[in-house]
This record gives C-alpha cells, sequence and structure tokens, in this order.
C-alpha cells in the first residue's frame, strides 16, 4: 500500500501526478501507458500493471526503488482521469504534485513544496490522491514512516457523528476510511505507553485499539469531519490523510456559520461512541501536530452528555455547552494540559459546565468562519496524550 509520509511544516499529502495516455481515438493496446492484451501481456520490455502497460526499467521521478512512479503514474491516469483532469486544470497542482514527489522523505523539500499553495490545489490533489490510493494501491508502494513508528494501513473505520460546535450540532461528512494512511509512534504492534508524550498509532481516519498504545489507554478512535450548514456542501473530506479543505461561508452575528472542524471521538466502536476514561489511562493532557494552510485554529475537548449514560450512538453526544482547550492553536504542532484549559465562548447567555477527565467524549479541531469567506485546509498528521 502506499503510506502517507509526514510533512513537517509542509502539505500533508503525497499527492499523484497521471502519466499521458494514448493519442489514438481508439483504445490502443501492448504500448506504453496503454492498455494490456487480453492475455495481460504488453509490447517486448513492457509489463502489464492494473491492465497497463508501463515500462519498469529507469521508471522516471520514482524517489526510491520502493516506489514504481511509472506505473502508479499509468494506473492513476486511467483508473482517476476525472481526478487527473481536475488536478491538470488548477493553476498549481501539477506543479505541487511534481514538487512532492520529488522529495521523497525529505522532510525540508516537502515544508518548501507548500509555499504558495492555495487550498484549490491541494483539494485537487487529495481527490487525485484518495482515488489513487484506493484504484492502484498493488501499483503505488512507496513508503515513508513518521514518528518513529510503522504500521500497515488498513481499512478505515466508519466515520461517525460529528462533535459539539458554538451551532450546537455538527453534521458529518465524508465516509469510510479507505486504504492507507499514516501510522504515528508505536507501530502496528501493541506497545505500553511512557510517562510523557505518546503519540498515538493512526491508520488513515482510525486509531484502531490493537495498534501502539492505543489499546493500552483504553482509545478505539475514530476521525471525522463536519462543519456548519452553509460551509459543510463544499468541503472535502479525505479520510486516508485526515484532512478537509473547501471555502467557509462568512461568519453571521448569531453564530449559525461557525466554521468547519475536524473531530476525533476516543472510544467509538462500530459506530457507537462511549465515554473516554483518562483519568484511569493516567492521561493529563493533549498534544497534535497538524498542517493549517489559513490561518490558526481552535482545539476543544467535550465531556459526553451525562444522560446517555457513557454510551451514545446519536449524531451528537456531547454536552451542549462552551467547550475547554486552546482558544489559538499555531499551525504545526501543539498541546495543552487538563490543568490549563481555557472555555469556548458561546456569549453571555451560553451555559457552561467543569471539564470531567473521566467522561470524555471528543476531541475538536475547529477552524473558525471569518468575516468574509475563506479558503481553508487542515490536516491533522498525529495525535498524542500526556501522561
Amino acid at each position: 500500500m502506499f503510506k502517507r509520509s509526514l510533512l513537517l511544516g509542509g502539505l500533508s499529502a503525497l499527492v499523484l501526478l497521471g502519466a499521458p495516455s494514448c493519442s489514438s481515438d481508439k483504445p490502443c493496446e501492448g504500448a506504453e501507458t496503454c492498455a494490456c492484451y487480453a492475455n495481460s501481456t504488453c509490447d517486448t520490455g513492457l509489463d502489464c500493471r492494473s491492465n497497463v502497460c508501463v515500462n519498469l526499467s529507469g521508471a522516471a521521478g520514482a524517489p526510491s526503488s520502493s516506489f514504481d512512479a511509472k506505473a502508479c503514474f499509468a494506473c492513476a491516469e486511467s483508473a482517476c482521469a476525472s481526478a487527473a483532469s481536475a488536478c491538470k486544470a488548477a493553476s498549481g497542482c501539477d506543479t505541487v504534485t511534481r514538487c512532492l514527489l520529488g522529495c521523497a522523505a525529505d522532510a525540508t523539500c516537502l515544508a518548501n513544496c507548500a509555499q504558495g499553495v492555495t487550498a484549490d490545489d491541494i483539494a485537487k490533489s487529495a481527490q487525485y490522491q484518495g482515488c489513487a490510493l484506493t484504484a492502484c494501491s498493488s501499483d503505488c508502494t512507496y513508503s515513508a514512516n513518521g514518528f518513529g513508528g510503522s504500521g500497515n494501513g488498513s481499512a478505515g473505520a466508519s466515520s461517525s457523528a460529528g462533535g459539539a460546535s458554538k451551532a450546537g450540532n455538527g453534521s458529518t461528512s465524508g465516509g469510510s476510511g479507505s486504504v492507507g494512511g499514516s501510522t504515528g509512534a508505536g507501530g502496528s504492534t501493541a506497545t505500553n505507553p511512557v510517562s510523557g508524550t505518546n503519540w498515538l498509532s493512526l491508520s488513515a481516519d482510525a486509531a484502531p485499539s490493537t495498534q501502539g498504545v492505543n489499546g493500552k489507554l483504553g482509545i478505539e478512535g475514530v476521525f471525522y469531519a463536519y462543519g456548519d450548514a452553509c460551509s459543510t456542501p463544499s468541503m472535502f473530506w479525505d479520510p486516508n490523510i485526515r484532512c478537509i479543505s473547501g471555502t467557509m461561508c462568512a461568519a453571521d452575528a448569531n453564530g449559525v456559520n461557525w466554521g468547519v472542524a475536524i473531530g476525533f471521538d476516543f472510544n467509538n466502536l462500530a459506530s457507537v461512541k462511549h465515554a473516554w476514561n483518562a483519568t484511569t489511562a493516567g492521561v493529563t493532557g493533549i498534544t497534535w501536530k497538524n498542517y493549517n494552510s489559513t490561518n490558526s485554529m481552535q482545539v476543544w475537548i467535550q465531556n459526553m452528555d451525562p444522560s446517555f449514560n457513557g454510551s451514545c450512538s446519536t449524531t451528537n453526544c456531547n454536552i451542549n455547552a462552551p467547550p475547554d482547550g486552546v482558544s489559538t492553536a499555531s499551525p504545526g504542532s501543539g498541546l495543552f494540559t487538563f490543568a490549563n484549559m481555557v472555555k469556548d465562548d458561546w456569549g453571555p447567555s451560553a451555559s457552561s459546565y467543569v471539564f470531567n477527565p473521566a467522561n470524555v467524549s471528543a476531541l475538536q479541531f475547529k477552524v473558525s468562519a471569518q468575516p468574509s469567506p475563506t479558503d481553508y485546509m487542515l490536516c491533522i498528521d498525529a495525535l498524542g496524550v500526556i501522561r
């Protein structure tokens, strides 16, 4: 499988670039970048990969011997024609794609690729990548690990209910996670947590309890995206790389247009949310690494409404009142401890509650609406807990 590399301070996805297609009006067969013959063979010197004839000797543009660029490109161009065309039509999508592919796992190079990239470029690249990861996984085999851990990407858990926002209820976007995704520290083998920072093992839009420190901390995690009613239609959620992008509507005086967010349920099993006891897990805070191409975000941790008695399968299980966390988090990385949090501001008439670490429901990475419509891009690269 194609595993996402960590882009330190840069873009959060290694996206794919299509190869030229055959110029004949009739579907070509046997020649380079053409369909394979009916018996799954090609002309001399070419190999059949995903029913596309490719030249595997000295494949140009491959960042390492483990990434068969030409086979991957040829498959993606054929299988993801619409997304490939959309990327080529965007002003900077093709350029940033070439830049990323040429960097391999060089973090400085990858970060430089992010300069001057628009949310539209990234969204189109992410759409192309998401299609290619699913349709061409056997041909796209470049691997790079993030945060010291590695593990096989697996089918992501279904995206489920959104979290609380100033508007009260979050609606979900996207759907089931697909193959791939990066893995945080700890890898695929279960390990014991340590004092200090423990990075969760991530696989696409999930933090499976079978991987790394997750299970030892009582975590069966699921990422998802949601937004206000006005911003949601244009929001693109890529569960493979935990990224949202699009254009937010302008904020309004009543807080109806509040923005967009990536949510994380700490204990979500088969789309049923359960309260997570951070106290029992010895957790005293949260840390993260993210890429945000537009502006600062807010990070809130929420309690489950006690009326659910610790188990909930509705759209929003959180207490409908301002949560706790940090009101301004700079792009790149951040953390907060439970002993040092602030309350979200929902106005003077909003009710409030005292945060209880033994009754945690969800985490919210929120990009707030601005005075005018705003392009945005937010990716969660890593998530950890502090003990």
